[in-house]
């Protein structure tokens, strides 16, 4: 599996961003009001980052040991009080790739959303007070969608075909 490209990311923003910004021209035309993010959504939108970053400590602190060890052994520093990390479960780490890039489409798509409609409201001559609550859920959503895109990076295997291999690592003997 590749890694997320921003052009797939773009390809969810910019079509819900054409579309929050029409569905709510359509509803301010018909007397209706522009959409507004709630606090239960923008409180959601930080549990699932919050949540991902949870499940992707585990995988971090075993690259991290990892590496250490790694630069230890390119050092030629003795390795013998250093332990090699527990094994880290393959499909504990796959299934943490699939949710970060599960939840870095997904949260792409809502980025677009919300930001066709701060859009709408910039470009209204009357600023309401929804606007800011949009744009919280657009950073919200641009916050989500780079920490998907780092957690997914990090649970990509050291010397894959797509990251150059530790140094010192037994993939790359020197």
């Amino acid at each position: 599996m590749k890694n997320t490209r921003v052009s797939h990311l773009a390809g969810f923003a910019i079509p819900a961003a054409t579309a929050a910004f029409l569905i709510g021209q359509w509803r301010v035309g018909h007397g209706q009001s522009v959409p507004v993010a709630g606090p239960s959504q923008l409180l959601l939108i930080l549990v699932i980052i919050a949540g991902l970053l949870a499940f992707a400590y585990p995988i971090y602190r075993y690259r991290r040991s990892l590496l250490a060890l790694a630069k230890a052994q390119a050092k030629g520093e003795s390795t013998v009080g250093m332990n090699r990390p527990k094994r880290l479960d393959p499909f504990f780490a796959v299934r943490v790739l699939l949710l970060a890039k599960a939840t870095g489409l997904a949260l792409s798509l809502y980025l677009g959303w919300h930001s066709g409609l701060v859009m709408l409201q910039l470009s209204l001559p009357v600023q309401s007070s929804g606007l800011w609550q949009n744009l919280a859920a657009a950073i919200l959503n641009l916050l989500g969608v780079v920490v998907a895109a780092i957690v997914e990076r990090l649970c990509r295997i050291p010397g894959g075909t797509d990251e150059p291999p530790l140094e010192g690592s037994e993939a790359n003997p020197a």
